[in-house]
């Protein structure tokens, strides 16, 4: 069980400016994700993919979602708090948002990833060299150790793994 209030948020380790929290399963595992990801207003997410089909759920605010390779406001779908959509695994999108901060629920088999379709768009690839996947593509190194480091979560090891306890 997770309150709401116990939820520590921090900065998402691609998404720069955008806050994230793991609410289930470890992101570096193949195992069930259930994220929450905050964006501030007038957010922009550059066309990217992801190795793994997520269900995205909107929380709060308002959210838009358009598919392609290349980022065009006048096809994107504006998406209210309830609303949800279903991203298939490798399938280029982008996403932004208006005037209010937005929370997104986000729930993916992992282990997690994101590839930008313009490796300039990426914010872990400073030289603007071509990067795709990498063993870290996620930024999961980053992303398990503030996950570890929250107080609302205990840590049981066991013979070949770590549990997180919220």
């Amino acid at each position: 069980m997770i309150k709401v209030e116990d939820l520590i948020w921090t900065e998402h380790p691609v998404f720069k400016g955008a806050q994230t929290v793991i609410l289930v399963g470890d992101p570096t595992k193949a195992e069930m994700i259930v994220q929450r990801t905050k964006f501030p207003p007038r957010y922009r997410v550059p066309p990217h993919t992801h190795p793994y089909t997520e269900v995205v759920t909107v929380l709060s605010g308002n959210y838009w979602n358009s598919f392609g390779e290349s980022f065009d406001k006048s096809k994107g779908v504006e998406l209210h708090p309830g609303s949800v959509f279903v991203l298939p695994a490798g399938h280029p999108h982008y996403t932004w948002t208006e005037d209010a901060e937005t929370i997104l629920q986000v729930s993916f088999i992992g282990p997690g990833g994101v590839t930008f379709i313009n490796p300039g768009d990426d914010p872990r690839n400073k030289d603007g060299g071509r990067t795709r996947q990498s063993s870290d593509a996620f930024g999961l190194k980053h992303l398990l150790r503030f996950c570890l480091l929250q107080p609302n979560q205990a840590m049981e090891r066991t013979a070949d793994r770590c549990t997180l306890h919220f």
